[in-house]
């Protein structure tokens, strides 16, 4: 609900483990993914945000002791991503509309397509209404393939679909469209092709980027120290499921030696 905090979330939690003694707890900590949108990067507000999602994961360790079952408990934290700032966005859907390849009506909703494009944070898929229109698909390739990396163009590199899913992604995608930096996708196929960004901070870069790495943390009594290089987020619901002595045969993942 709108307005709701990381300490309600907890406050929700912490009853849970006091009381039920749950096998499997899942909280979702989310102020920092917030202010990082919104205020930056290693902000004063971010900073603080990151304070207080340290002190929701303190109260649950203390829940869990006070409840008596912090021996035989883990704590995973994990984030989805990374961030980096951006100034900027680009609406791909404006080439789209201007090359002919989708229609609006008169109140700029789309009407018919040949093309159509799908953002999240700095990147963008392009889709194909039929899979053999050939036209269609050379008409993608000569209209992005020339802006990537091209400066001021928004756009940093174009994967083809071939391409797609070796970096994990939609393999229905004719292509993959990441944002230069400084630059967010913007959805619609209306307005400015490039205008300020909304947010200053967004992700959905390369994923080989450092910047866009995700974290993983468990910590426990029965955690041994140590690194775990290669984590991968399908491998957490893995490595979770073999401490509960549960099986995940059609998971992606595997568990991780912990």
């Amino acid at each position: 609900p709108p307005g709701i905090k990381d300490v309600a979330g907890t406050d929700a939690a912490v009853y849970a483990i006091e009381t039920v003694k749950p096998s499997l707890l899942m909280l979702h900590i989310f102020e920092v993914d917030h202010e990082e949108h919104v205020d930056g990067l290693f902000t004063e507000k971010t900073n603080a945000a990151i304070e207080n999602a340290d002190h929701q994961i303190a109260r649950l360790i203390e829940a869990a002791k006070k409840a008596g079952i912090w021996q035989h408990t883990a704590v995973v934290v994990v984030s989805d991503h990374g961030f980096m700032p951006v100034s900027q966005r680009i609406r791909p859907g404006v080439l789209l509309r201007q090359a002919g390849l989708i229609t609006l009506d008169d109140r700029n909703r789309v009407s018919d397509w040949k093309a159509c494009v799908l953002t999240a944070g700095a990147h963008a898929y392009i889709y194909v209404k039929d899979p053999n229109d050939e036209a269609t698909r050379k008409a993608l390739l000569d209209l992005f393939t020339p802006l990537a990396g091209k400066p001021g163009s928004g756009i940093g590199h174009v994967y083809e679909q071939e391409e797609i899913p070796a970096k994990g992604g939609d393999p229905e995608a004719f292509l993959a469209l990441v944002g230069a930096d400084g630059f967010a996708m913007a959805s619609g196929y209306s307005g400015d092709l490039i205008s300020p960004a909304t947010d200053v901070g967004t992700h959905g870069f390369d994923p080989d980027r450092p910047e866009m790495q995700a974290s993983f943390l468990a910590y426990g009594p029965a955690i041994v120290p140590g690194e775990v290089k290669g984590v991968r987020l399908i491998d957490v619901a893995p490595t979770v499921a073999r401490w509960l002595g549960l099986q995940l045969p059609q998971a992606e993942g595997r568990p991780l030696p912990i």
